[in-house]
């Protein structure tokens, strides 16, 4: 099993965001009238909002190791 750095992890995590704000403009741009109430746009706007939670909870863990 290997370890992952936070500088890592935390970039693995900006990847995620950067991929959800994708499909998210994706789906904007195909279906105009229709993507708030698509599956896949749901879908991506919740793993928007997981990934940003887990990368603030990472950068808040980060910080109290500091302190």
């Amino acid at each position: 099993m290997t370890t992952r750095t936070h500088s890592e992890y935390m970039t693995d995590l900006n990847q995620q965001i950067d991929e959800a704000k994708k499909r998210i403009r994706q789906m904007k741009r195909i279906m105009p009238g229709l993507y708030p109430e698509h599956s896949e746009y749901m879908d991506a706007k919740r793993d928007l909002e997981r990934a940003r939670k887990r990368f603030k909870n990472a950068n808040q863990d980060w910080t109290n190791l500091g302190k």
